[in-house]
């Protein structure tokens, strides 16, 4: 595998693969989705379920995929406001219809009402390649950059670099 594993919205597992992004179904056989379904880059590295039932997608080195119900493809990447093409993470934002996306050249926001992407810029941090988020219930984002730490983002736009006992955030 190359990715996080998650959840989609009726509890089956979403396994993102260099082949595509495998799902495993209710009757416990495989699916693999790949160039054959529409997606233009078969390595995923993420992938999850929006409120709506929205399938997102990222894929290395192709943006972002989302297939509205059980539609085609669609693709956002640099030339839609995504700060890098290579996606490494993805997570839903808790308290509003928005999506983080962590790309090996930074954080951005993807507000999926407006489809407006927007970068988040991560303060001081050594390194901007977001390889992992996770978010809170109260809106706090937490971003982990390969090589640079951790960030953590209030729900205000606060940044907090928390280190560990006896060491660097690094």
């Amino acid at each position: 595998s190359s990715g996080r594993l998650a959840l989609d919205d009726q509890g089956h597992l979403l396994v993102p693969t260099v082949r595509g992004l495998a799902r495993k179904g209710s009757s416990g056989t495989w699916e693999l989705m790949g160039s054959s379904e529409g997606l233009e880059r078969e390595m995923t590295t993420s992938a999850l379920v929006d409120r709506e039932g929205n399938l997102w997608i990222g894929l290395l080195g192709g943006g972002l995929a989302v297939r509205y119900g059980g539609g085609t493809f669609t693709f956002f990447g640099r030339a839609e406001g995504l700060s890098y093409e290579a996606v490494r993470a993805t997570a839903k934002d808790p308290r509003k219809n928005a999506l983080w996306v962590g790309t090996e050249d930074g954080l951005n926001r993807f507000d999926l009402d407006t489809a407006h992407i927007a970068e988040v810029p991560l303060g001081d941090a050594p390194s901007q390649d977001v390889y992992a988020l996770a978010t809170a219930p109260d809106g706090s984002l937490w971003a982990g950059a390969w090589s640079g730490g951790i960030t953590r983002r209030d729900p205000l736009g606060g940044l907090e670099r928390p280190g560990v006992a006896g060491g660097s955030p690094s």
